[in-house]
């Protein structure tokens, strides 16, 4: 990820007008430090940290570009033994469709993470076998799947939870 300096901090900070009519303009660092940091931001939404309900973190990494985003969530010795799901409401929403794949963010073979447009979990296309050919429709994606197509947008992440162990992994997200 790449470091901003000075570092930026939201919201932008207006700097008075440096704008004058038939002359030329007073522009100043601190304006244009001010206008370079907000498209920093614009471009770089806000990294998001979850702690577990048991234990661990989970880190969401979110980059845009253009209309397409990526996301990361690492899971840090991530665990969540509660019945009730934990969220991540994502700094900037995927508007269409996703392509997702993950690792071993959970030690539940039936729990994993839905995608959710206004609470309500979106349906996802998983592969059927690794030969190819055919898919699963569902609405969680579950650990160690090599690729899901999520097949509208979405504003949340829930990770289910009602499991036990730790455990440490990779998800990754990208789509618009």
């Amino acid at each position: 990820m790449p470091n901003y300096n000075p570092v930026y901090t939201a919201p932008y900070v207006p700097t008075g007008n440096p704008w004058v009519n038939f002359g030329a303009p007073g522009i100043s660092q601190s304006y244009l430090d001010n206008i370079e940091g907000w498209v920093y931001m614009v471009d770089n939404p806000p990294d998001v940290t979850l702690v577990g309900t048991t234990a661990g973190t989970a880190h969401l990494w979110e980059r845009v570009f253009h209309n397409r985003k990526e996301i990361e969530i690492f899971f840090a010795g991530y665990e969540n033994s509660t019945g009730t799901p934990q969220s991540i409401v994502l700094p900037t929403a995927f508007s269409v469709i996703a392509w997702a794949a993950s690792g071993g963010f959970t030690t539940s073979s039936s729990n994993g993470l839905q995608f959710l447009l206004s609470g309500t979990a979106q349906n996802i296309h998983t592969c059927g076998s690794l030969a190819g050919g055919s898919f699963n429709t569902t609405t969680t994606l579950l650990r160690y799947c090599p690729g899901a197509e999520i097949l509208a947008g979405f504003d949340t992440i829930s990770i289910e939870g009602s499991y036990s162990g730790t455990a440490s992994g990779v998800v990754r997200i990208w789509g618009n």
